[in-house]
């Protein structure tokens, strides 16, 4: 995300209600050189100054069927970086494809399969009563290529039951070598994740009624069944409100 003559794009999210508006994070969007086919979309370099007080968490071991709860000040507003990589000798076992997964229609972060799901819980409570889960999916496709999706699951992020929650993803490309990263900014109720340097991107409104103030919490988690997950970077920015000033007509 070097160019700087990229377009910037701003895109709006409804309240529950239908009848209001609120402007998502602006992404500035290029074309991803290294596939040729994809366009990028990320945030545009203003947001990296509402950071702070970064916490290290890169270098965890995140073992099958584990989470860990993250010891942080507040998750309201919060700017995270993650990467994540498979144990190599579980790639090299997987024999069965799995060409059914869509994170739509295939159960949520709680469809386990042998290298998936992983990634981080938002706006969690340490019951796991409330939950918004954003995590990757790896599989094998019927060429005998890994398959990567990565999904927004809702459907636990509040226990009112008047809300429309969704899982909602699909494929994302990774290249030979790479690992599984994202960016998700969580401001409040507005949860955006940008995936794969900006190939794609996912964004949620949750409205939970436990994991509020103190009772919030974020969380690594690796429901695979079959491969522990290295967190190769995992840093976490808190992120000050940006500064808004009135316009006045000159």
């Amino acid at each position: 995300m070097e160019q700087r003559d990229a377009a910037v794009a701003a895109h709006w999210l409804p309240f529950p209600a239908g009848r209001e508006l609120h402007e998502g994070i602006p992404r500035k969007v290029v074309l991803d050189e290294k596939t040729g086919t994809n366009i990028l979309q990320w945030p545009v370099e203003e947001i990296d100054t509402l950071r702070y007080n970064a916490t290290n968490f890169s270098g965890i071991t995140v073992e099958s069927s584990s989470v860990i709860t993250l010891p942080l000040r507040q998750v309201a507003q919060l700017d995270i970086e993650a990467s994540f990589r498979l144990n190599a000798s579980a790639i090299a076992a997987l024999n069965e494809a799995d060409v059914s997964y869509n994170c739509s229609t295939s159960g949520g972060a709680t469809k386990r399969g042998a290298l998936g799901p992983f990634g981080l819980l938002i706006h969690a409570t340490n019951s796991g009563s409330e939950q918004l889960a954003v995590y990757f999916y790896v599989y094998k496709g019927l060429d005998g290529g890994l398959r990567t999706q990565f999904c927004h699951d809702e459907s636990g992020s509040s226990r009112a039951k008047e809300l429309l929650k969704r899982v909602v993803g699909s494929i994302v490309p990774v290249l030979h070598g790479e690992a599984l990263s994202a960016r998700v900014l969580v401001d409040h109720s507005i949860v955006e994740s940008f995936v794969m340097g900006g190939r794609m991107t996912v964004t949620s409104r949750v409205y939970p009624m436990k994991a509020i103030h103190a009772a919030g919490r974020v969380c690594v988690f690796n429901n695979a069944t079959g491969s522990a997950v290295t967190v190769e970077k995992l840093v976490v920015h808190e992120m000050a409100s940006a500064p808004i000033q009135p316009y006045h007509d000159a």
